[in-house]
């Protein structure tokens, strides 16, 4: 199953809050049919919806035909332009969403839980690259400092408890700990992964690289990432100024 949607990013992963839009993305179905930032989707072509389940559910059956979304706008129900649903092109992206609940356990399982946690956000960075270069992802989402900034304010508010505020603080900043660490071995020119690299090539040659050559490489390697760092917080300035 690979999956369709309409390009929003849901209040709640789960629950009565999971069918109301927190975010819109640029260029997206939901987008071109109008659908808002706090909009609840009630109905796609006519049948009811509770969740984003329900609206998985739906998308699944509608497919690639025209679907028309009802959303309910300040105690209103407004009926939307019809808009294709995007496809899919990775079954993972897609997924529905579990529940989280907080159980006792023993240092091993819970040691074994967390290993666990960090090989699927592992896993989730990989992906999320590969979404960059095939599409399924639009560059417009790449986030900069200042949107990760925002986004950490907005993961620490979902907390019901201060407990919970904590967890999710610390949950988010490993995760991007994790990623830093991960992304920075990737081998492109710049990244300690690019001198891994290097370090294999120079043994597989038997003779070292020039250390002119080899700082041409890293100089490239880093205006590209400049550029993209500046390219990230357009967009970051950019969604503030939405919203």
């Amino acid at each position: 199953m690979s999956g369709y949607k309409l390009g929003f990013s849901p209040k709640a992963e789960n629950g009565s809050e999971s069918n109301v839009v927190a975010n819109v993305s640029d260029k997206s179905p939901a987008m071109k049919a109008g659908v808002k930032d706090g909009d609840r989707i009630v109905k796609l072509n006519g049948t009811p919806v509770n969740s984003r389940q329900d609206i998985a559910e739906a998308l699944e059956k509608i497919k690639l035909n025209n679907v028309t979304i009802t959303v309910n706008r300040n105690g209103k129900d407004i009926e939307l332009t019809p808009v294709v649903p995007m496809q899919g092109k990775n079954p993972e992206y897609y997924a529905i969403g579990v529940d989280f609940n907080h159980t006792k356990s023993g240092i091993f399982a819970t040691l074994g839980q967390a290993v666990k946690y960090n090989i699927s956000i592992a896993r989730s960075i990989y992906y999320s690259i590969g979404w960059l270069f095939t599409g399924t992802v639009p560059a417009s989402e790449l986030m900069g400092p200042v949107g990760i900034t925002t986004t950490i304010k907005d993961v620490v508010q979902q907390g019901p408890s201060v407990m919970d505020k904590l967890i999710n603080l610390l949950s988010f900043t490993a995760m991007i700990s994790l990623n830093l660490g991960l992304v920075n071995l990737i081998p492109f020119p710049a990244l300690d992964g690019s001198k891994l690299v290097l370090l294999l090539v120079e043994g597989i040659r038997k003779k070292p690289l020039s250390p002119e050559r080899e700082a041409l490489i890293s100089m490239i390697g880093f205006v590209f990432l400049i550029m993209l760092m500046i390219y990230a917080t357009f967009n970051d300035i950019l969604r503030i100024g939405r919203g």
